[in-house]
């Protein structure tokens, strides 16, 4: 594939409501694990795809961890922020030698937002998250008193940057 049209094509990607971007089931384990009073798949895998219309996956908060492959294009800027612990910015991307990485977990129970770095190109994402996503389990868009808590916690964290990854 040399797009994201081609992808988007291919896999039978959707609009991501709310989040913005484009996704795809991938699979569900067939193995469960206890969740609280619950069992749940073990897993659930989606493609998801940035482009220049949707370049931006608004903020999120996930109970689950949520792991992230990148299949082609990039690179994408995440910021993370994972409560007891400072906020991180990671580039998915293939230049390892520039500390880019190909692979990136978001710690369960953080807020992450992620936006596309090159205006013109895309990102095709192969996402896990563990146990299985569900809706009960997550929250978009990071409300107004978790922003000030961590607008600038570091340099990068400005006002402009947390306010822009809220709009998809």
């Amino acid at each position: 594939m040399t797009t994201a049209q081609d992808w988007i094509d291919a896999l039978g990607l959707e609009p991501l409501p709310g989040e913005s971007g484009w996704w795809g089931p991938v699979s569900t384990s067939e193995a469960s694990v206890a969740v609280g009073s619950r069992t749940l798949p073990a897993y659930s895998a989606i493609h998801y795809l940035l482009e220049p219309a949707r370049p931006v996956n608004v903020w999120h908060w996930l109970e689950p961890d949520d792991t992230h492959v990148l299949v082609d294009g990039g690179p994408v800027e995440y910021v993370i922020l994972t409560p007891g612990r400072p906020a991180s910015r990671v580039v998915l991307g293939r230049d390892v030698a520039a500390g880019q990485t190909p692979v990136l977990t978001a710690p369960a129970g953080s807020w992450k937002a992620l936006r596309l770095l090159d205006p013109n190109g895309f990102a095709l994402m192969t996402t896990v998250v563990t146990p299985e996503w569900t809706e009960d389990r997550v929250r978009i868009g990071l409300p107004p008193e978790g922003a000030e808590r961590w607008i600038g916690t570091e340099p990068w964290l400005t006002r402009e940057l947390v306010e822009r990854l809220n709009r998809p």
